[in-house]
This record gives C-alpha cells, structure tokens and sequence, in this order.
C-alpha cells in the first residue's frame, strides 16, 4: 500500500536478473532445480547454472549430459520456465589429445 492505493498483481513468471519478486522467491524455486536428482556422473553448480558431467567416452558423456538436460527442462516446463538454448553452451574437456575428426 502506498498512499492509501492498493494495487494488487499475480506474479507468473520470475527470472534471475530482474525478478518479479527479488532474489529470496528465486532461490526458493532454484532449490528444486540444483536438488534434481542427477545421475551418480553428475553434478550441478548454481549461479547461472552449470551441469558437470563425466564418462569413459566421449559418446558415454554426452549420453550422460543429454539425461541431465532432459531432467532440467522438465523441471523448467513443470515451474513455468524458460530454457534459453541460444545462452547454452557445452563445453568437452578431455585429459587425453584427440584428432579433431574424432568423436
């Protein structure tokens, strides 16, 4: 109340910068993100939000990778967010050389 108006709003949607409803509201509902029960080859990392995942193999890492985004945008959909895939960004690290025409 301010001045005696009320103004009353239902809130939606939130995001990280610029939160509807601050920062307290944001880490509630990013809890449920960083608890997703991943898979023993992975971990997440709040801020934004980086997946670590490892595998044997390339492949066997990617498959890894590919059940964590899976289980990031059904709790996405599920909490009325949005994925913004042209801000998502993969990146292989390796401890052995590989050719680049290898996969």
């Amino acid at each position: 109340m301010y001045k005696n108006v009320i103004i009353k709003s239902r809130v939606t949607n939130g995001c990280p910068q610029g939160s509807c409803c601050g920062p307290g509201f944001w880490k509630l509902l990013y809890i449920s993100l960083l608890n997703l029960d991943l898979t023993s080859h992975s971990k997440a990392f709040a801020d934004e939000l980086m997946i670590l995942t490892r595998g044997d193999t390339v492949v066997e890492a990617e498959n890894y990778m590919n059940l964590e985004v899976r289980k990031i945008l059904e709790w996405a959909i599920s909490n009325k967010q949005n994925v913004i895939e042209h801000k998502s960004n993969v990146l292989l690290m390796s401890r052995k050389r590989r050719r680049e025409n290898e996969r």
